[in-house]
């Protein structure tokens, strides 16, 4: 029991003055000290009772007498065993949970820092793709805001529109009215007038998300006509195709005059939207335009003429019969711009620039007959029937102002879209009709040539447009 009691001692001298090097030997520092690691909890043989008291603790033994008293204790008893050769007995630890250091504290953070670092850069990498754009030679730059009123800026779309047009032609003057006087000194021309009349134009199209463009096919009908009639009794002044004093030629006349026109679009155009301001919208079209156009005119004379004291004798009724037709159709590439300004409670001023060239074909024919029915006399017929088909290059341009309205119905789902417009289409020499111009007869009479023009006039169109567009 000695030597056991005794092995402790000197075991817990031994760490101590361990403890107390490792102390002395470190310098001092600056930095905060690491935290030590857990130890594990040392066991040691308790004595027993009545004789802890009188053994000395590790803490009482000075450290510069540790070999003195192992010398001491090798030679106490000549028949004892030597400390050095004493077995140790194992010591024995018991775990212990490791508090979190401050480095792993730290690494902690760092990792919650970088995935949070990750997450931001993926949510900007998918912003940057939304405003940023590359074009066909590899320069990038940003990418302007879409403004197209779309339910969720793509899906299909149906546009109806409700128009309400006025046509103007050219060479429709038809009536010359003069005074009596040889040479008549006033004069005025008549000019054919049209009736204000309803059309329409509808289609459908198709949004995508990719780029945000749209593509759309639109289909135009307007049909109108105009018609006038005029009539009543003419004199020639004394000496017209007589001698001098003799009455001229007199009689009374009756005129009907008619022309239907019928015009036809197919457009297909592809269009873009972006915003190039906070207010101001940019929505460019290219695409090709189809036009058939129609203008077919009808004049129904009936003139009694009484001339039998002029040179030429003649007494009796002239009826007349003359057929224009111009058919045009014409194709070609068609672009265009339209311009927003967009104001408070979603509504805008819009505007329209739009023009194209067409390759037209013209079928154009006039047919005329003549009925001479003399007084005392055969009744004779002259019949005139002429086809002049052509080619020519018809411009033609657009312009549409407006105002408009626009909002998302049924939880933004779907979306909705009014506007009155003033729209102006005009067409470049689209009426190629052909035009009389003189009759030359030979001396024997044998013959007859007839001298023709064409026309070269255009045509357009103007009036209200009531449109609304529903997107889904």
């Amino acid at each position: 029991m000695y030597k056991f009691l005794l092995s402790s001692i000197v075991l817990a001298v031994s760490l101590s003055g361990i403890y107390a090097d490792d102390a002395m030997s470190s310098p001092p520092s600056d930095e905060q000290p690491a935290a030590p690691q857990a130890q594990p909890e040392q066991v040691l043989p308790q004595p027993q009772e009545g004789e802890s008291d009188s053994q000395p603790s590790a803490d009482q033994v000075p450290q510069g007498d540790e070999e003195e008293s192992s010398s001491d204790t090798e030679t106490t008893d000549e028949g004892s065993t030597p400390v050095s050769d004493i077995e140790q007995q194992p010591l024995e630890t018991t775990p212990q949970q490791e508090p979190a250091s401050p480095q792993s504290q730290d690494a902690a953070s760092s990792t919650e820092d970088t995935s949070d670092v990750d997450d931001r850069l993926t949510q900007l990498e998918v912003e940057m793709q939304q405003v940023y754009m590359q074009d066909a030679s590899g320069s990038a730059g940003a990418l302007f805001a879409s403004n197209m009123q779309r339910a969720q800026d793509y899906g299909w779309y149906i546009d109806a529109e409700f128009l309400m047009w006025h046509p103007k032609l050219g060479a429709m003057d038809w009536v010359l009215s003069l005074n009596q006087g040889v040479p008549p000194s006033v004069g005025d021309m008549i000019d054919l007038g049209f009736h204000w009349s309803p059309g329409f134009r509808v289609g459908f199209g198709k949004s995508f998300s990719h780029d945000l463009w749209d593509v759309d096919l639109l289909y135009t009908f307007y049909e109108t006509s105009g018609k006038q009639n005029v009539g009543g009794p003419f004199i020639t002044p004394a000496g017209t195709d007589s001698a001098a004093g003799v009455p001229g030629p007199s009689g009374s006349t009756s005129a009907s005059y008619k022309t239907k026109i019928f015009y036809n679009v197919i457009d297909l155009a592809m269009r873009k939207h972006y915003f190039v301001s906070k207010r101001l919208s940019l929505h460019p079209l290219l695409g090709i335009k189809t036009v058939w156009l129609d203008v077919k005119d009808h004049l129904i004379a009936n003139t009694y003429v009484n001339a039998s004291q002029s040179f030429n004798s003649v007494t009796g009724t002239v009826l007349t019969d003359l057929k224009d037709v111009n058919k045009l159709w014409g194709i070609g590439p068609d672009g265009g711009m339209d311009v927003c300004f967009h104001l408070p409670k979603k509504m805008r001023l819009q505007t329209t620039v739009e023009g194209a060239l067409l390759e037209g074909y013209f079928n154009v024919s006039q047919t005329q007959a003549t009925t001479i029915i003399p007084v005392g006399s055969a009744t004779t017929i002259d019949n005139i029937s002429l086809r002049a088909s052509t080619h020519r290059l018809v411009p033609y341009g657009r312009f549409l102002v407006g105002f408009a309205w626009g909002d998302y119905i049924a939880r933004n789902r779907q979306h909705i879209d009014l506007s009155l417009n003033w729209e102006f289409n005009y067409f470049w020499r689209a009426l190629q009709m052909l035009h009389q111009e003189t009759t030359s007869s030979d001396p024997s009479e044998t013959s007859t040539r007839l001298y023709f023009d064409r026309y070269s006039e255009d045509v357009g169109f103007y009036g209200l447009n009531l449109k609304i567009v529903y997107s889904f």
